[in-house]
């Protein structure tokens, strides 16, 4: 096929002068072994270019954009690329292949977007093997890909920081999936979801709160426009405080203490036959006690929340509630006045937790706007959120400032 062609904007660059031609040359290579029915067209990134793209589209091409960082003059080129945007077209699974096949050396390569470009749960599952490759990449964006085996939760399985998975339709079966991968606590390194515009409801929202009690990673979490009411805020909000242990959370605990003494028994025995076997060969005397003393630090007790930050009271198994979000957005959802209690006892119960304890903030800041709160419900959240932490905010579509003052006012007359 024809080589792939370089553009930025309207300008077409010509191998001898592009300051980036290497990429596009081992894409163009990578993309001989492939067939296409657009040809792949590299193009240097900038928001007017792919603003162009998307109202004035060659048929029978398709626009990848790389964005390059400034580096000093001396770094080579395959240290400059930083990010792969491919938005607003269809992605040929080929595509993927070809892009893997030719970025295999860019370290600082950290942002891959394939947005409303109509991918499939093939493409999701390309991506995993991408992403297993490009092991520098740390934050992914699939937006507006709305796909029926809503296998999202494979592209959780790398090493990824950040992901967006905006307007993709996921319902509860998918954020089941999601619940899944994540509930391994202090495994998966994701600080940053965004679940907004999808189509989780409270049944949704009920796999969010279950991750929440045990994921002990999530900075953040964005879930604006998913349709969420009173109902399913409540196990959200009660995983950031106190909660009783459950029945499947009791079931981990046991399997996580089995587990771990296998492994020091298993352990154990190992050290044990190893000395014998020394000690035959060397005629050494190593009594039998000595032999199987095998120092218990050595095998950690893997951290879950329902072991390590449990206690016990009156014969049942309580936890404290989640210390690490610090960022919640429930913008545009369905969550009334009877929600109100959840947020205040959450916060009071993270005040009373954390305010002498400098290194945990928990919750500094809730979008709550465009739900039917009233800006009295509105004014209470944001009093008990500044007495917890005097920097924290709540996002709100009205001006909590002029009703406080407006309060002021009311009671100096």
């Amino acid at each position: 096929m024809a080589a792939t062609k370089i553009k930025s904007g309207k300008s077409l660059y010509t191998d001898a002068v592009s300051p980036v031609n290497n990429i596009f040359k081992k894409l163009s290579k990578s993309s001989e072994w492939y067939s296409f029915r657009k040809q792949p067209i590299g193009c240097i990134y900038s928001a007017a270019a792919t603003t162009a793209s998307k109202s004035g589209r060659m048929t029978n091409e398709a626009r990848i954009y790389f964005a390059f960082k400034t580096m000093r003059k001396e770094t080579p080129v395959d240290e400059t690329l930083e990010k792969i945007i491919f938005k607003h077209d269809t992605l040929e699974v080929n595509l993927i292949s070809a892009l893997r096949d030719s970025l295999d050396a860019y370290p600082l390569l950290t942002v891959i977007k394939f947005e409303f470009c109509q991918l499939t749960a093939r493409h999701i599952e390309e991506l995993a093997e991408f992403l297993y490759q490009i092991k520098s990449v740390k934050e992914i964006s699939v937006n507006g890909n709305p796909i029926p085996e809503q296998n999202y939760h494979l592209l959780l399985q790398r090493e990824i920081i950040c992901v967006s998975f905006k307007y993709c339709n996921i319902n509860a079966e998918g954020m089941k999936y999601i619940y899944q991968e994540l509930c391994t606590p202090h495994e998966n390194p994701l600080l940053h979801l965004n679940l907004a515009s999808n189509d989780l409801y409270d049944e949704g929202a009920f796999y969010v709160g279950k991750l929440l009690r045990i994921n002990r990673k999530l900075l953040s979490v964005n879930l604006a426009d998913n349709k969420i009411t009173s109902t399913g805020v409540g196990p959200i909000l009660k995983a950031l405080q106190k909660f009783e242990i459950d029945e499947d959370e009791i079931i981990e605990r046991r399997k996580i203490r089995f587990d771990y003494q296998r492994k020091i028994m298993d352990s154990m025995y190992r050290h044990k036959e190893g000395k014998k076997s020394r000690s035959i060969r060397n005629r050494s005397r190593i009594s039998e006690r000595q032999s199987i003393i095998i120092p218990e630090a050595t095998i950690e007790l893997p951290y879950h929340p329902a072991l390590q930050d449990s206690v016990e009271e009156n014969g049942r198994w309580f936890c404290s509630g989640n210390n690490v979000l610090s960022q919640i957005n429930l913008s545009y959802n369905k969550i009334k006045k009877d929600a109100v209690p959840y947020f205040l006892d959450m916060l009071d119960y993270q005040k009373l937790q954390y305010t002498n304890n400098p290194d945990t903030l928990a919750i500094t800041k809730i979008s709550l706007a465009g739900n039917p709160l009233t800006i009295e419900d509105l004014y209470q959240i944001q009093l008990t959120l500044e007495k917890k932490f005097s920097n924290s905010s709540i996002s709100t579509t009205t001006s909590l400032t002029d009703y406080q003052e407006q309060r002021i006012q009311s009671t100096t007359f």
